[in-house]
Parts: structure tokens; sequence; C-alpha cells
């Protein structure tokens, strides 16, 4: 079990270094059951940091290391992976104090396509103690190379490592969606291999579904037991699993299929982490070929799905109706959004006539429910509610005002009906939009 932070600032100011052993302490303290401390490169500081000035404490440890971290090239970051040593360094001698049993791990946003943060492995290499792992988020979008960081393959023969690809990306590359599935098992395929290439000691995969990365996931997860382990060989034996004997071939075929129509399954971009609501990221949009192999698709499933109502087959049935409700959900997500971004909502539904219709249908409504409802008012000078029925005076029972029998202006409106006929003036409106106040 692993539980971190991000290490921020700089590393030779004591107050904090006394901060971030304060945090330190109340994470042993508050997790003791955990077997590895993670500390963090903050996102996006692989291409560097602020350069430290050099009559500076954090300056003289830049000068120190310089050779070490000469290879990334720019001083920004040399600077950053010498400020990253130096917090490492201190993090591991505090957790080793407190709590020699646990290990240490040391990441970033690292990918040769991505962020690079793992570009600094090979110097931290040098200067952090053996028993630091390395474990670096790998490229956003694990079809951007067939392979994880290169780096991996040039540390230290004893240095324990483990790739962290991402099993969905939350925004980068081709994998631009976060609500449907990926397709990421025949990519993970490659990456995994090459971890295992790399002398890798472990991988793990970043992700916030858990359903919607099943497959991916369970890939993942066998291959470690059985490196053999082929891309369709891998769907016939799931399919086996999750749909019965009697099934299982059609339904590899069909898992297959969903896989080859790539990510959202439908071509389009989907929904990026860091903005705002998004039909589409990008310009790809719906093809009409992926809608309609959706389509058979949906077909084959609930065929499947009635075979599976009765008998043994029944306890199939749940993941037939989820994967059958994933389809159809992705199928008219996307047909809606086509149409909603292409403006045609707008010209069919929110025209002026349509507009003034609805306005009139509101105010015929509100008339008839005024007429028929019990009205609650506030009467001047008197502080309780009461209760009128249309046309009769409000009498308040207040201990410390008289009855008042002014009278009532018409409530204000929240419903849009600001033009009533005097039959709406005596009464309320019902709108659940609209809540009255009697003024007076």
């Amino acid at each position: 079990m692993c539980v971190g932070f991000e290490l921020t600032g700089d590393p030779t100011v004591a107050e904090t270094r006394r901060q971030t052993e304060a945090r330190i302490r109340n994470l042993l303290a508050t997790y003791p059951m955990i077997d590895h401390v993670w500390f963090w490169q903050s996102e996006g500081l692989g291409g560097g940091g602020a350069i430290a000035s050099m009559d500076s404490p954090l300056g003289a440890i830049v000068h120190r290391l310089r050779p070490t971290f000469a290879y990334l090239g720019s001083e920004e970051r040399i600077g950053e992976a010498a400020r990253v040593a130096a917090w490492v360094e201190f993090a591991h001698g505090v957790v080793g104090g407190l709590r020699p049993d646990l290990r240490v791990i040391v990441s970033g946003w690292g990918g040769d396509a991505w962020m690079r943060f793992s570009d600094f492995y090979v110097g931290l290499d040098q200067v952090l103690p053996r028993d630091i792992v390395f474990a670096a988020l790998d490229n956003i979008d694990p079809t951007a190379q067939p392979h994880v960081s290169e780096v991996y393959g040039k540390l230290s023969p004893g240095r324990e490592k483990w790739p962290i690809p991402w099993f969905e990306s939350d925004g980068g590359g081709s994998r631009r969606d976060q609500w449907f599935s990926q397709a990421n098992v025949k990519p993970f395929t490659r990456l995994v291999r090459d971890a295992r290439a790399k002398g890798c000691q472990g991988l793990l995969g970043i992700h916030w579904q858990t359903r919607g990365i099943e497959e991916v996931a369970a890939y993942t997860a066998q291959y470690a037991w059985n490196p053999d382990l082929g891309y369709e060989d891998f769907y016939a034996e799931f399919a086996r699993k999750c749909f019965g004997t009697q099934h299982g071939p059609e339904m590899a075929r069909v898992l297959l299929r969903l896989e080859a129509l790539g990510p959202r399954w439908t071509g389009a971009s989907g929904q990026v982490e860091c903005g705002g609501f998004q039909w589409f990221s990008d310009e790809r949009r719906p093809r009409e070929e992926n809608f309609q192999a959706l389509a058979e698709i949906d077909a084959t499933l609930g065929r499947l799905a009635a075979a599976c109502a009765e008998g043994p087959g029944r306890r199939h049935a749940e993941r037939l109706r989820y994967l059958r409700a994933s389809v159809a959900f992705a199928l008219r997500f996307d047909r809606a959004a086509v149409e909603l971004t292409e403006g045609a909502a707008s010209r069919t539904w929110c025209t002026p006539q349509k507009r003034r219709g609805d306005r009139a249908r509101r105010t015929k409504r509100c008339a008839w429910q005024a007429k028929h409802s019990t009205l609650w008012v506030r009467v001047r000078s008197a502080r309780p509610w009461s209760i009128t029925r249309r046309g009769s005076p409000a009498r308040a029972t207040s201990a410390t005002s008289p009855p008042s029998t002014s009278r009532r202006t018409p409530p204000s409106s929240a419903c849009g009906n600001a033009r009533r006929p005097p039959s709406v003036k005596a009464g309320r409106c019902l709108d659940p939009r609209c809540k009255p106040t009697v003024r007076s």
C-alpha cells in the first residue's frame, strides 16, 4: 500500500523542511499499515522550474549536481532535477528514521512523448540511495509510442522500477475522453512486453473508472503470470469466463470488434479533464460506419440477452445488460452531440414562435392554478403566515399587530409571466419556478 504527496518549494529552507517532516510524521501516524511512501514532483515540472540564485543554498546544490544532470540540457531542467534530488534525499532520511521498514518511491509526470520527468531518473539513479523505487507516469496516450520510457532500460541493475502507463487518458493524444471506453487492450500488449524487456519489476496503471477499464486491467494482471498471453487468446478466455462456454466464442468476436472501433467506439473525441463541458474536444466527429457497427453489435447483444433470460445463462445476463447499455449510451450520446454541435437544436426547438407559444401556455396554466389554489400570504405588520382563499381577506393571528385588510399587490413571478391576467393577480401561480412574494 502506497500513500504520499508532492514535494514543493525550496528544500534548503528550514521552515519548509520542518513542514515537510511534519507531513511525513502525520502520514505515518494516519496510515500505519502502508509499506511504501510515495513522493511526487508537481505536474508539469519535467520541463524545468525556476532557476535558483547561484549564491543561495539551493544554488550551491544545483552547482554541485550540474555535472550529473548536464545531459538534460537547459538550466531550468538541471535546477529542477537537483531540487528533486535534494528533497527526496531529505524525505528518505526522515522516513528511514521513523520507519526503517518502509520503502520510498519517487514519481512525476513522465513519458518520452509527454512531460518527461522520467528523463531525470538517469541522474537521480546516480545520487539517490539504491532502495528508492523509480515509478513515473508514462505517456498519457498509450498509443503515443509502442514502449514505456527508454530510461527504464538505462538504470542500475539493482534499481527497482515500476512504469505507470495510462489505462485511460484524461485528455491527451488520441484518447481524449473520460466517459466512454478507450479500447486500450491492444496498446497495452506492447507496453507490458517492453517493460518486461527493460527489466522492470512491476507495472502500474492510472485510471478513474472501475468497470470501464476491466479488460485492460485484466490483460495487464494476467500477463504478469503468463508472458506468452496473446491478444486474441486473452479475449477468448475472458469471454468464456464472463459469458459462458456456449456464448463465449461469439462474445469474444463482439469484444474484439468493439476494441477495433477504437476509443469511444464512435470515432469521435470526448470530454477532457482540464476544461469545461465539451461535446467534442477536437475536430474528430463520429463516423457513420461506427454507428452502423454499434447498431449491429447492439442487435447481437439483444439476441444473446434474450437467450440468457432463463436457465443457467441468467448468471451472464447482468454483464450483457451492462455492455448493451454502454453501447446504447455511446450511440445516443454521440448522435445527439452531432445534432447539438451543428446547431440543429437551436433552429428546431428555440424559434421565436415556439417561445411565444410557451409563454401563452404558461400564462393559461398559471391562471387556472390560481383559480383553484389556496394562497399563502404574508400580511402587512403581521409576522405569522396565514391562509386565505381567493377573493377573501387574509386574517393575521399576531398578538402584537392588528389584522390588516389592505389591498394586496400581485406576487412577483419567477416563471416568466410578467403580465398576468386579472384572474391570476388574486391567486398563486403553482409553477415550480414561481415563488410569490406578496408586497404590502
